[in-house]
């Protein structure tokens, strides 16, 4: 799964999407937009890549958390 330039309105939009995903095996994150995220819970126990590219500014504070 790749996903480009997605706005994530909130903490609970990307615990939805990420918590539908257990046979997910890899995944990119290619420049998202984080500002209203305090922390991504990605919880996929096939997970085997994981990529984010990230234009990060010094505002940004969002914590990645991965259950693989």
């Amino acid at each position: 799964l790749t996903l480009k330039h997605i706005l994530f309105p909130d903490d609970q939009s990307t615990q939805r999407l990420f918590s539908g995903c257990p046979v997910l095996e890899e995944l990119t994150l290619d420049n998202c937009y984080w500002e209203n995220i305090n922390a991504i819970s990605i919880s996929a126990p096939m997970l085997k890549s994981l990529v984010i590219y990230d234009l990060l500014d010094s505002e940004s504070r969002c914590q990645v958390i991965i259950f693989g």
